[in-house]
């Protein structure tokens, strides 16, 4: 598998933002990226907190209120 760092695009100028995100999307929709995420409950907070303390989360976490 082949990981794509994070870019910071509030430095670029709004037209190229909007290309790389259309590029991105389109990645995304042909599925050559895949978006991954980690969801804990928030009951979990402090699992979910050691998990990226400890490196063991890939993509984005997400705390879930249900």
């Amino acid at each position: 598998m082949q990981t794509v760092k994070g870019y910071y695009l509030t430095i670029d100028s709004p037209s190229n933002r909007a290309q790389y995100s259309k590029e991105l999307l389109e990645h995304i929709n042909a599925g050559r990226l895949r978006v991954m995420v980690t969801e804990f409950p928030i009951e979990q907070a402090t699992e979910a907190h050691r998990s990226i303390e400890s490196r063991q989360t890939m993509g984005k976490l997400v705390l879930s209120i249900n």
